[in-house]
């Protein structure tokens, strides 16, 4: 079969079979967003919609696309290389740097800002930051750390309060009466 193909300026080239077709693909001057018309039928789609063109997996930093003329007439379509754009975007590594400050914060200041860290990891995760195992078991086991130095604490505070609280019999001594 035999297609016609409608360049974003409404030109048209053909007809073409598909051997002809894939070889424009891979010249750049056919997309798939392109019309074709099939030439018997007069049925117009998307070239994406027919079987059997081979079309390239653009990277996302290859777009918009510049026609610049070609063969035959039929421009070639040439992506031109832009940078990415980086405003709003947000991959969560803001939040990996709040989630260590929150835990050595919570260390060394307030044991409830490991919520806060844990929190911050998983907002990382949403964001698809991959790197928060690290921020996560730092935090665990400084959780860890924090708790059982509470216990201790609390024991050696109680031990030194049950010491302070018993009394001396002195009533042996004179001193008692």
């Amino acid at each position: 079969m035999r297609y016609y193909v409608f360049a974003p300026d409404g030109t048209r080239f053909g007809p073409a079979d598909i051997p002809l077709l894939n070889q424009w693909i891979g010249e750049g001057r056919l997309l798939p967003q392109h019309v074709l018309e099939d030439a018997a039928t007069g049925a117009r789609f998307p070239a994406q919609a027919l079987p059997g063109l081979a079309f390239i997996v653009q990277s996302p930093h290859f777009a918009p696309y510049e026609q610049t003329p070609g063969r035959e007439g039929m421009p070639v379509v040439s992506p031109r290389y832009t940078q990415p754009e980086y405003a709003g975007y947000d991959d969560g590594s803001g939040d990996l740097k709040k989630a260590w400050l929150y835990a050595f914060l919570g260390f060394f200041v307030c044991t409830p800002l490991f919520f806060n860290a844990f929190a911050a990891c998983r907002r990382a995760e949403a964001k698809g930051n991959r790197k928060t195992a690290g921020p996560k078991i730092a935090v665990t086991i400084m959780l860890v750390v924090n708790i059982l130095m509470i216990i201790v604490a609390v024991k050696a505070l109680r031990g030194i309060g049950d010491a302070g609280t018993s009394m001396p019999d002195l009533s042996d001594s004179g001193l008692g009466q």
